[in-house]
């Protein structure tokens, strides 16, 4: 009975390795394999994964650049709900409302699948290779599959061997990877996909904020000096108050200096209302009495 294995060039035929090595050839695909036109056309490995670089490539390029805000041509195009409830202004979107329905994707083939059925054969009648038919087909296997150090090549469809293949895939996931926000949830603008709503979006319901905080101040006046209510850094708004005990009228001014001429005029015991400006407001008693005012800003949530 004959033995596996190597085995003198005389014991076995140069014929059959070839005709496994271009069989082998066919299947991965030279180095130089040209990519198939289509997902589906015929291909050796080689061009097939030259075909799946080509679209990491494209999907890559429908994304913006980089995380962060953008102009709206580098952003990407969304459109709101038509039963989109009202949204806080202030407010970021939920990760309920940004994120789209997890797509299923397919597992990966079972081992039954990916095996071919064992053909029984004869050992005795099995032709055995020669080294130096071995050789060759190691060194043709070997450029086909690349070393393992191989250069990725430095385009979707160079030349390459599969292993170098492999590494230019995992090179533009990479890429694509690093166009993704680091985790799921809320982010900061700058760690976030840029988009832009579409050109015909419909009217969007929005819920104007509520601001809950608040900073107050009550002041007396000396004579006819104007004294100056310096606003806080956050402040939105504010109602300035006369004080029931003022001997006389009041005067405040929003960008200018209010003296006993200028300035809208508050009788005692009398506001303003709520007045939405974040300046600074200059108040003056029209006349030497004894005159305070109280002023109650209104600060961002």
């Amino acid at each position: 009975m004959s033995t596996l294995g190597q085995t003198s060039s005389g014991a076995g035929s140069g014929l059959a390795l070839e005709t496994t090595q271009v069989a082998n050839g066919v299947l991965l695909g030279a180095v130089n394999e040209t990519a198939p036109g289509t997902d589906t056309a015929s291909s050796g490995l080689n061009g097939r994964l030259q075909r799946i670089a080509q679209r990491l490539t494209s999907l890559i390029a429908l994304l913006p650049a980089s995380l962060g805000q953008k102009a709206s041509a580098a952003s990407l195009a969304v459109v709101v709900a038509s039963d989109q409830s009202a949204i806080p202004v202030s407010g970021p979107l939920t990760d309920v409302q940004l994120r789209a329905t997890a797509v299923p994707v397919s597992g990966p083939l079972t081992d039954a699948q990916m095996r071919a059925s064992a053909v029984p054969v004869s050992v005795a009648a099995l032709p055995l290779p020669s080294g130096a038919a071995l050789e060759s087909t190691q060194v043709a296997n070997g450029v086909l599959l690349g070393a393992v150090n191989e250069t990725a090549p430095a385009s979707d469809t160079a030349s390459s061997g599969l292993n170098g293949r492999l590494q230019r895939v995992a090179q533009r996931i990479t890429s694509l990877i690093a166009l993704l926000p680091t985790s799921l949830g809320s982010k900061t603008s700058v760690n976030s996909f840029a988009v832009v709503v579409a050109s015909d979006q419909a009217a969007i319901a929005t819920k104007a904020p509520v601001n809950s905080a608040g900073s107050a101040a009550n002041t007396a006046l000396t004579a006819t000096t104007a004294s100056t209510a310096t606003a806080p850094a956050n402040a939105v708004g504010f109602i300035l108050y006369a004080d029931t005990n003022n001997t006389d009228t009041i005067r405040f001014a929003i960008g200018a200096t209010a003296s006993t001429s200028v300035g809208g005029r508050l009788e005692p015991g009398r506001d303003t209302g709520y007045i939405p400006c974040a300046a600074n407001v200059s108040v003056c008693a029209t006349a030497s009495g004894t005159n305070a005012f109280f002023i109650q800003w209104i600060l961002s949530a």
